[in-house]
């Protein structure tokens, strides 16, 4: 299984020139759309939530 494991991660290892493009890219593409695609997290409005009704507390003994 270790063995599998090794040939597969070796598989996805990227070369050199991958990574330098990656590292270029990356932070160019998150400044760009990284605001626009988590708005929706901190803009999202539930509306009005019906208040709660009082539970009755159980009788102590």
């Amino acid at each position: 299984m270790a063995k599998a494991a090794r040939t597969n991660r070796d598989a996805k290892t990227s070369g050199p020139l991958v990574r330098r493009l990656r590292d270029l890219v990356l932070p160019i593409a998150f400044g760009h759309f990284y605001e626009r695609a988590t708005t929706w997290l901190y803009t999202h409005d539930l509306g009005t939530l019906p208040a709660q009704a009082e539970q009755p507390r159980p009788a102590e003994h």
